[in-house]
């Protein structure tokens, strides 16, 4: 089975993190594109204030990669979301929860995806509040 990176344009968010910490945005496995836990990073860096903003852009760079390996949601089949929430709490808050199902009502109408919604005291960067790891098939 062979594997192959899937490389975005120069420019895009997520080709600027591979440049900078040396990891793939996805790779091709066989039929299958994995795709790294995709955060809400602009292409400078940044973080935006709102969390809902921060979803979408995580949202937008997976369109991007998506879109690289010539897919698109359509053939997205498993999400797994990683939340950030304050230390001592009992679940994922429902404005996290809120803006993922509307962004999946969005980019998947038809589509209903595997999910798994994973609450972390911490991710990679600071200030990140979620990252989305996807799969998709042709």
């Amino acid at each position: 089975m062979s594997i192959s990176e899937v490389v975005l344009p120069e420019g895009s968010t997520g080709r600027v993190l591979r440049d900078q910490f040396h990891y793939a945005a996805a790779h091709r496995v066989g039929d299958i594109i994995e795709l790294s836990g995709h955060t809400g990073h602009r292409a400078d860096l940044s973080l935006p204030e709102q969390l809902e903003e921060e979803i979408a852009t995580a949202f937008a760079n997976i369109t991007a990669t998506l879109e690289a390996a010539e897919m698109s949601w359509s053939n997205v089949f498993s999400v797994r979301t990683y939340h950030v929430v304050p230390v001592g709490a009992d679940s994922i808050p429902g404005e996290a929860i809120g803006a993922i199902l509307n962004s999946f009502a969005a980019h998947l109408p038809e589509r209903y995806p595997v999910w798994t919604a994973i609450a972390v005291p911490a991710l990679a960067f600071p200030g990140m509040r979620i990252e989305i790891e996807i799969k998709a098939t042709y």
